[in-house]
């Protein structure tokens, strides 16, 4: 089975460290209208658009690939959620799709913690993550699918 056609770019991956096939559609220009927060605003565009959710990433190979989308200053949400209302270690969090949380690429000192307030994760063009941004823009998105191969 391939990627569904649409107006976004698409391109089919599989990576050797995860059984599944995935669709990547990249959202250039995309940004957020207001109103709730993020994350949710995000999500939900990927599910509207695409059908897909926002981008959860499973292993290096695939962290490295999503980063190469960002120019050196972006940044971009990724589907690391919070469980519950309270965040105060990375065992809080949990990938929007339900897939364990086997791999992390965090920046130094940027997982939660009791001290700083979680709002959303970001991904870097280094593929180091943040949870403890504070002034966050958006150019560019990622949704993912997964497909029955």
């Amino acid at each position: 089975m391939t990627c569904p056609d649409g107006v976004y770019i698409s391109e089919q991956k599989e990576w050797p460290s995860i059984n599944s096939v995935f669709c990547y559609y990249y959202l250039d220009g995309w940004t957020p209208s207001g109103g709730s927060d993020l994350y949710t605003q995000a999500d939900d565009y990927c599910i509207a658009q695409v059908g897909g959710r926002v981008v959860d990433i499973l292993c290096d190979e695939e962290n490295a690939y999503i980063a190469a989308y960002l120019s050196e200053s972006d940044t971009m949400i990724i589907g690391l959620i919070a469980i519950t209302s309270t965040v105060k270690t990375v065992s809080d969090l949990r990938w929007n799709s339900g897939m364990p949380m086997d791999y992390l690429s965090f920046v130094n000192g940027a997982e939660p913690t009791p001290t700083n307030s979680f709002k959303l994760t970001v991904i870097n063009s280094a593929g180091q993550w943040d949870t403890a941004a504070e002034t966050m823009t958006f150019k560019s998105l990622v949704c993912k699918q997964v497909i029955d191969t």
